[in-house]
């Protein structure tokens, strides 16, 4: 079994949690009642993905990571042997998209992970009638990935994106664990 490690980062109360246990069913994803996630959480789940035309079953591991700054100096642990990564923002808090700027420059830029390996979820809340207020996301995401979440109305379609990503975080993990083998063999 091939695995690979995800974590979910961005600002406090863009939804990370509850993103996150909703793609590795692990219970309630939506609740009414915000509870910070202090430090990390770490959820695994399976899913059986396409690497170099086989079929072959993929360990998961989700990091739920604060979006409290004060854990900032676990950064380095937290991006630590990362595969990929997901950027959770809320489109209805004026800061997020300003902030996610730090989280790529230390999980993306300080940490070798390609763009491709990169997801931007747009978060929203079925209870948010008002109009997004964020402005655009820099261009430091200009060629990352974005997709929107709506966990309550449009959720099979949200999994299936999430499942598209993590096949083409594995395959190209596997494929660079692959040349790294042959190049040890050599």
């Amino acid at each position: 079994m091939f695995k690979i490690k995800i974590p979910v980062v961005g600002p406090i109360r863009a939804g990370k949690t509850a993103i996150s246990n909703f793609l590795s069913d692990a219970g309630d994803s939506i609740g009414t009642e915000y509870i910070p996630t202090i430090g990390c959480r770490i959820l695994e789940m399976e899913q059986d993905t396409k690497i170099s035309n086989r079929r072959e079953k993929v360990e998961i591991e989700l990091w739920d990571c604060s979006g409290d700054l004060k854990y900032e100096n676990c950064w380095t642990a937290l991006s630590h042997d990362a595969n990929g990564v997901v950027f959770v923002f809320n489109p209805y808090e004026v800061d997020h998209p300003k902030e996610l700027n730090q989280w790529f420059t230390h999980f993306v830029q300080n940490s070798g992970i390609r763009e491709e390996c990169c997801l931007v979820i747009e978060n929203k809340y079925e209870t948010e009638t008002a109009s997004p207020n964020a402005s655009k996301l820099g261009n430091l995401f200009d060629s990352i990935k974005k997709i929107k979440s709506n966990m309550e109305g449009e959720s099979e379609n949200f999994r299936n994106q999430f499942t598209d990503f993590v096949q083409s975080v594995a395959a190209f993990s596997k494929s660079k664990q692959d040349q790294e083998e042959k190049m040890i063999l050599r």
